[in-house]
């Protein structure tokens, strides 16, 4: 695994600084993508592989802080992705990918 030595802004850099440093690193790229399913809270879907492409896709502009799809994001070292894997019956298979705003420990 390679170490990642770039410079990244820091969390009291202006929102313009943060994107400026960002947009010059790539976004994690989206393997499977679809249209986004929003849905109110408690709502039930269909278990197939459109809806849950579907629900990813709304998932990564919801709560889109946690990955590194903004430019933004991207500038203070969060260059984390999430795609979809597979489905074996109910269980659904994402993969993580980048940096994420907190360690992870193996």
């Amino acid at each position: 695994m390679a170490i990642d030595t770039r410079d990244y802004a820091k969390e009291e850099d202006s929102q313009e600084m943060k994107a400026q440093i960002g947009a010059s690193l790539e976004p994690p790229e989206i393997e499977l993508d679809a249209d986004p399913i929003f849905v109110p809270a408690g709502s039930q879907l269909e278990l197939d592989e459109e809806t849950v492409l579907g629900v990813l896709s709304a998932c990564r502009e919801e709560i889109g802080t946690l990955f590194g799809y903004s430019a933004e994001n991207r500038g203070v070292g969060i260059t984390g992705g999430v795609d979809f894997v597979e489905m074996d019956g109910p269980t659904v298979v994402l993969r993580l990918k980048g940096r994420f705003w907190q360690e992870r420990l193996y």
